[in-house]
């Protein structure tokens, strides 16, 4: 929140910029700069930020820019002071909003819940395998062997879901509300299919825990090529919500990159060293809104890095707009990662075509 005895509001008024709302945490407004009603106004923090011009700052900055004051921070202070008629000894004071309003939010975070999937999840994987048949694709998309082994692929079981239910009850391990399992006659089961064949990828949240598992599916339903192993409905069941996929890298540790789909995330974190939290899908925020209290703590900036066709895909744009205004309004420095759709779709296959140029770069290297 702003310490000084004014707020980001009075400077917008001075500078003779409409603001409606101080009541709220946040407003959109005209931009001076460039005229599209995208510049928002933080009154909590007495920030401002155009998106569509990049323009932003503190509202020492706004009002500097606008006004055409130039002057130490003491100055511009005692300036915009003068203005609003306060004298040099009036007091600090917070912004308009209530204590309420500016709270910052409790997580809505249930570990107690996520170590428990976490220990079934866990328990059922290490009692499948990996078929050689979903290796192929794995290695495509560039995991090695020791990478399939610390992430956890296992290939979907075929059969004996009863067995495998009484092999983890033999363990003390409670299936009840857990997604994926449910009761048959009394009896635990497995909701899957012969028919549902593919690989399964273990989602590991933003605190190391599996929360979930997607199957890949190798013929996929229609357009459907991913599925949540889930048992919303069933007796006993539950459903599994759309989980972001976190890894946790070395390089940049101020910033957090966020793209779609887990793949997006393992694969460049293995070759940028970059930390990335990756959404089920362009439109699943739900639940990276309620690690956003926790991604402020720990990250500066975020970086979206969603799938180049952005550019020509009404959707993705969207979803990429309504993602920035959430960060931004959360307070965190909110910027994009772009490239051209030839060197890849997804983030994940522009890192195997960074991968392939550098390789490609080193060969002509010594060749000549």
């Amino acid at each position: 929140m702003s310490s000084f005895p004014f707020t980001i509001g009075d400077v917008a008024r001075l500078c003779n910029l409409t603001v409606r709302r101080e009541n709220q945490p946040s407003e959109y407004i005209s931009c001076p700069f460039c005229g599209r009603k995208k510049m928002n106004l933080h009154y909590g923090k007495g920030l401002y930020h155009c998106p569509a011009c990049g323009e932003g700052g503190s509202m020492l900055k706004l009002y500097s820019v606008l006004r055409g004051f130039q002057g130490s921070k003491a100055e511009i202070v005692r300036e915009i002071k003068k203005e609003l008629g306060m004298t040099e000894n009036s007091y600090y004071r917070f912004s308009k909003q209530t204590d309420k309003q500016v709270e910052e939010p409790q997580p809505q975070v249930d570990f107690e819940r996520m170590r428990r999937l976490d220990t079934v999840y866990r328990a059922f994987l290490n009692k499948l395998f990996l078929a050689r048949i979903h290796k192929p694709d794995l290695y495509a998309r560039g995991l090695s062997d020791e990478d399939m082994e610390r992430f956890g692929f296992k290939s979907v079981p075929l059969f004996g879901y009863k067995a495998l239910c009484r092999e983890l009850q033999a363990e003390n391990i409670s299936l009840e509300n857990v997604g994926g399992f449910y009761l048959d006659g009394g009896e635990w089961t497995i909701n899957l299919n012969p028919k549902m064949t593919g690989y399964m990828i273990p989602v590991y949240n933003y605190f190391g825990y599996i929360e979930g598992i997607q199957i890949r599916l190798d013929r996929p339903f229609g357009k459907t090529k991913y599925l949540w192993f889930s048992s919303n409905g069933l007796p006993g069941g539950a459903a599994t919500a759309a989980i972001p996929f976190y890894m946790k890298g070395s390089r940049k540790p101020d910033t957090l990159i966020v793209t779609e789909g887990a793949f997006k995330a393992i694969i460049p974190n293995k070759v940028f060293g970059y930390s990335l939290l990756a959404l089920p899908g362009v439109n699943n925020i739900r639940e990276f809104e309620k690690l956003l209290p926790y991604i402020r703590q720990d990250y500066r900036q975020i970086l979206i890095a969603f799938d180049a066709d952005f550019r020509i895909n009404e959707n993705v744009a969207k979803a990429k707009e309504k993602l920035r205004r959430l960060i931004y309004e959360s307070d965190i420095y909110c910027s994009t990662f772009e490239w051209d759709l030839s060197d890849g779709k997804g983030l994940d296959d522009f890192a195997l075509h960074w991968i392939k140029s550098r390789d490609n770069a080193e060969i002509e290297g010594s060749d000549e």
